[in-house]
């Protein structure tokens, strides 16, 4: 025997669904930047891949993969280009700054003297060398572990937008018709014109913010 709800028991049911369903969307919160930063990728990178399908008669999936390999590899050479330098910067100025702090010490090694007042200083540049080098600034345990955690999620965050990138660049027409198709029949049609509406006007959007 088939039993029908009661109005206000569906009303509660479907509230209870709802608040579940907010509570799900407000667990995974930190997951939507990326997404969305991924998204964004997707988007811009789309016509680049249109372009190589049509040019040069592949699929779209090969056209993506050609694209995005191209640009991960140029991103990784400008890293190994571009961090050596870095280094090398920022290991120049840390050794001018030891030359300034060891001549501040010579400069300090005996007491100035201004008329009868006679200031011994001595102890300033060790006491700030100590202070730069190793005392209250220089990273304790805690910290260090600290950063690897930032630089940990960091990285994993960045290899989810890699992935869910490339995904959105080569299965975003199945993705797209398959969210369409969870909609009853006579709806799609609408949900359709829906889409190519709000990417026209998401289009024009981004275009007047380039400009």
């Amino acid at each position: 025997m088939n039993r029908t709800w009661e109005s206000p028991f569906r009303y509660i049911v479907l509230t209870a669904l709802l608040i579940l369903f907010a509570g799900l969307l407000w667990y995974i919160r930190e997951i939507f930047k990326p997404l969305l930063s991924a998204a964004l990728i997707a988007y811009f990178l789309s016509p680049g891949v249109s372009f190589l399908a049509t040019r040069f008669r592949l699929r779209r999936k090969s056209a993506a993969t050609l694209m995005y390999a191209s640009i991960l590899v140029g991103l990784l050479i400008f890293l190994v280009t571009i961090v050596p330098v870095i280094f090398t910067q920022v290991k120049s100025i840390t050794e001018d700054f030891q030359s300034a702090l060891k001549d501040l010490e010579n400069l300090l090694s005996a007491p100035l003297q201004l008329g009868n007042l006679s200031l011994d200083l001595r102890l300033l540049a060790p006491a700030l060398r100590t202070m730069f080098n190793g005392g209250a600034i220089a990273p304790q345990l805690q910290q260090a572990l600290q950063f690897l955690q930032i630089t940990s999620r960091g990285f994993l965050w960045m290899l989810v937008i890699l992935v869910a990138a490339y995904y959105l660049m080569t299965e975003w027409d199945r993705l797209r018709d398959w969210l369409i198709k969870l909609a009853p029949p006579h709806e799609q049609s609408d949900l359709t014109r829906l889409y190519r509406e709000i990417r026209a006007v998401w289009t024009n959007y981004l275009r007047g913010q380039i400009r």
